[in-house]
């Protein structure tokens, strides 16, 4: 399984091929004492001398081994590979996840290890493990039944299936599938990461927010929070006017909610959030979370760079009153770093004087003159 580095950069790149970019040490062949070794057991026949990985090492993590050939042999995670011209053997893409690897010599495709196809100059990748010779479809070394295949969202279908990870998904009809990201849905039912969501109307069925896993249909609106991998109906929620504040924030006519949540007193026509968007604010109150914080003003509440805030009355660090602040002059210069006319902050803390000695002894600020 790839690290979250090595799937950040496989996201950010949005190639199959990127995958070779990512592979590392740990891949499990070894060269040692003049040998090949695979999960350490010798591999036979495997001159050392002229072994080489196809997929490069690197420092992201580890990988399946993949490819690898000596002179005149090829092996895939330590199998040899029937019939592989050694000399002409290229690695041409993976899947997401590094498991499903293909590959090509001047003759054949291989799939895992195994020859898929002759079609040589037709083979092309779809993307998400998928793959073409222009007459049949692949996933890794596995034909899929049906013709035309492509991309839908996280999916793919043919005219014979509709396919998550290359596996067919029972029920579904690829005549009618969409897909809109991790949600997908056909004339009669609707999926979140190939599950079915029980009581989704499919026709009215609409996604609100691909980010954050947001739906609705004519009856109810569906979420996923932030912590969890499912789907769920929110309760209360108007369909007909919810919308997204921003991340996991939402309203509707009724209602203000947070991952899922309803913040109990919220005022939904007047609810906004901050800059950072670590505070919501109504005409009413100043929000964290689901939790109102006491004593703010909302009409002039402003959120800084963190953990800095400030309203009319005051100055706040991690949301406790900074006695010596000044609030119409305080400004957040960085991370636990501030200041305002008379004084430089760390933290919540005078640290020096601005415009000469202040009480208790303070220096000067370095920049002034």
């Amino acid at each position: 399984m790839r690290t979250a580095a090595a799937a950040l950069l496989l996201f950010l790149v949005g190639s199959d091929i990127a995958y070779a970019l990512t592979c590392v040490q740990g891949s499990g062949y070894k060269v040692s004492d003049g040998k090949v070794w695979y999960s350490g057991a010798e591999l036979a026949g495997i001159d050392a001398a002229t072994f080489r990985q196809f997929v490069p090492q690197g420092p992201m993590g580890p990988c399946t081994a993949g490819y690898a050939a000596d002179s005149h042999a090829v092996v895939y995670e330590g199998q040899r590979v029937k019939s592989a011209d050694a000399a002409t053997f290229l690695v041409i893409g993976a899947n997401y996840f590094g498991r499903t690897v293909y590959a090509r010599d001047r003759y054949r495709i291989y799939g895992e290890g195994v020859e898929i196809s002759r079609a040589v100059e037709s083979f092309q990748l779809l993307g998400l493990g998928y793959a073409t010779d222009g007459t049949k479809a692949f996933y890794g070394q596995k034909i899929l039944p049906g013709a035309g295949l492509k991309i839908v969202g996280i999916y793919a279908k043919s005219t014979a299936a509709v396919f998550m990870d290359g596996e067919p998904l029972e029920g579904l009809d690829p005549q009618t599938f969409e897909s809109q990201s991790r949600f997908g849905s056909d004339a009669k039912k609707v999926v979140w990461n190939g599950r079915v969501i029980e009581g989704a109307e499919a026709a009215s069925f609409t996604v609100i927010a691909t980010a954050v896993d947001y739906a609705k249909d004519r009856f109810r609106v569906y979420y996923r929070r932030s912590n969890e991998w499912r789907i769920d109906a929110l309760p209360g929620a108007d369909p007909s006017t919810i919308e997204q504040i921003g991340s996991y924030y939402f309203r509707d006519a009724r209602a203000v909610y947070a991952d899922g949540k309803e913040i109990v007193g919220a005022d939904p026509s007047t609810y906004r959030l901050t800059k950072f968007q670590r505070y919501g604010v109504d005409k009413h109150r100043v929000y964290r979370g689901l939790s109102t914080v006491p004593g703010r003003d909302p009409a002039t509440f402003d959120e800084l760079q963190h953990p800095y805030s400030k309203d009319k009355n005051g100055v706040y660090y991690e949301d406790k009153p900074m006695v010596d602040a000044d609030p119409m002059s305080f400004q957040a210069r960085a991370e636990w770093h501030a200041r305002d006319k008379n004084f430089d902050y760390y933290k919540d803390k005078p640290v020096c004087i601005r415009g000469g000695w202040s009480r208790d002894q303070l220096k000067p600020c370095p920049d002034d003159k």
